[in-house]
């Protein structure tokens, strides 16, 4: 599946790429667009910028602070990416939700892959135990590595 996404990146190289996750997983998901950033890519972390999402989850409510930034970024043919250790984030499903009528969902997911793994279009799962978050992170950052290295330029 990683090279499915290598090459669903190469093959969009111009569309924009957005990646979402919460807590371990909103820094992994920063790392991948730098890394993804450093070889031309267009990839934005949507975990990054506090005062849009304070700004959200204040007035709408957290499950909305990706939905909403994808409501005024997504355009038809973009990806994103979802990073989820459980794959049962509602802020993260709501963007799925979201993405999946525009454009190309992805995820990377832990555990037993959760609601994640059956709505978006690709899927990484790395079967982890339930509750090791240490673990299911620490793979989708060597995951996320790998997705760089395939995109030898």
């Amino acid at each position: 599946m990683i090279e499915d996404l290598v090459n669903l990146l190469k093959e969009n190289k111009n569309s924009y790429i957005y990646i979402i996750g919460n807590g371990g997983s909103a820094s992994t998901a920063s790392h991948l667009s730098n890394d993804l950033f450093a070889k031309g890519y267009r990839a934005i972390s949507l975990a990054d910028n506090s005062s849009i999402i304070t700004k959200i989850a204040n007035d709408s409510g957290y499950e909305y602070i990706f939905k909403e930034q994808l409501e005024v970024f997504f355009s038809k043919g973009d990806i994103l990416i979802a990073i989820s250790a459980s794959g049962n984030s509602p802020n993260l499903i709501k963007a799925v939700e979201y993405a999946n009528t525009l454009g190309t969902t992805v995820a990377i997911v832990g555990f037993d892959g959760g609601k994640l793994s059956k709505i978006c279009k690709l899927v990484i799962h790395i079967p982890t135990c339930k509750g090791n978050y240490e673990t299911a992170e620490d793979l989708h950052l060597a995951v996320c590595h790998k997705i760089s290295k395939g995109l030898v330029e």
